[in-house]
């Protein structure tokens, strides 16, 4: 039988091709419920291991990524502006990797770091506008979902931008001194 590129498991099994470690993700969420998914023992090694209702996760302290991620982007665009940062031209660069969710107002950049950091949350008041996400303080993962996982809303994950996942450039030196600071 053939298999569509939406379906599991040959549409993460690039991803595992290209080096990067995976966490399975159950369907309708944005992220793993099992107790120690975020530790590099249990990544997903084999497309095999991710079953067919399920979505992945992108392990970036295992990985060598790091996401940007943007759940504002009128806020992030003057927090951003600030920093004497220009957020539009980050996106528009020819060589910007994207995650889209389908949800208005938000994004996500995708870098190579290849050491990993730990992950913050830039907030005004409650809400987060912008988050650093790569590992925890404690040097385990995070992950964001990759395409073709889908989105709690229904919506399926894209990818986005001018660049290629399999050549992610890597974190600006702006956003690396932003995120050390």
């Amino acid at each position: 039988r053939e298999m569509s590129a939406t379906q599991h498991p040959s549409a993460f099994g690039p991803y595992l091709r290209h080096g990067w470690k995976l966490v399975p993700i159950n369907a309708g969420t944005k992220g793993p419920r099992s107790p120690g998914w975020n530790a590099e023992a249990n990544c997903i090694n084999e497309s095999s291991d991710i079953p067919d209702t399920m979505g992945a996760g992108l392990a970036h302290a295992f990985s060598g990524t790091c996401a940007i991620d943007i759940d504002d982007a009128f806020m992030a665009t003057i927090m951003f502006a600030e920093r004497g940062i220009d957020l539009q031209a980050l996106l528009d660069d020819p060589d910007a990797v994207q995650i889209i969710s389908g949800r208005p107002g938000s994004g996500k950049l995708i870098y190579a770091l290849p050491s990993p950091m730990p992950s913050k949350n830039l907030k005004i008041g409650p809400k987060t506008i912008v988050e650093f996400r790569c590992a925890t303080a404690e040097g385990l993962t995070v992950q964001d979902l990759l395409p073709p996982s889908k989105h709690p809303s229904g919506s399926t994950y894209q990818w986005g931008g001018r660049g290629n996942w399999q050549r992610l450039p890597q974190l600006p030196a702006a956003l690396l001194s932003w995120w050390q600071e």
